[in-house]
């Protein structure tokens, strides 16, 4: 059984990933790593890469009196390491417009077959910031972190 968290994360990485090919940034132009970036830190990246950082919750709200109706903020972290600085900007830039354009991401159900959406997450925010870095590594010279922030509602008696 996939847990719920793990199909908010993967919902919001494909949705970001798919956005990205839309706007012309497909594996080739910037690399989703999706396997644990502290593997690949030794790297000097020939590409851009955008490497799924942290992701935490609240502790969840009653959305309703009487009812087990939730709702929690899901904080998702994407990492962009660009060739240039230019590149990681633009990218990280494109990646906060596209996870924001529409206002919801679909939540998929990853263990039926062709994951259906099931519901949608409300996006709260998504941010960009540089990420400055004393001495870097050669990969830690143009980063940038995008940050997105979803709500999720659901019945915890059915979770």
């Amino acid at each position: 059984m996939i847990d719920r968290q793990s199909m908010v994360e993967q919902s919001v990485v494909d949705y970001a990933k798919a956005a990205l090919a839309v706007r012309g940034y497909a594996q080739g132009a910037a690399y989703v790593m999706e396997d644990d970036f502290i593997d690949h830190v030794h790297e000097e990246f020939e590409q851009n890469v955008i490497s799924i950082g942290f992701d935490f919750d609240d502790d969840g709200t009653q959305a309703e009196t009487g009812s087990s109706l939730t709702l929690r903020t899901y904080t998702i972290e994407f990492m962009v390491f660009g060739t240039t600085r230019a590149f990681a900007r633009n990218i990280a830039a494109v990646m906060k417009f596209a996870l924001e354009n529409e206002g919801t991401i679909p939540l998929k159900d990853y263990e039926q077959d062709g994951d259906p959406e099931i519901d949608r997450m409300v996006v709260l925010g998504a941010s960009t910031e540089r990420q400055r870095v004393d001495r870097p590594e050669p990969w830690q010279e143009h980063m940038y972190l995008t940050t997105v922030r979803v709500e999720d509602t659901y019945y915890a008696a059915l979770v």
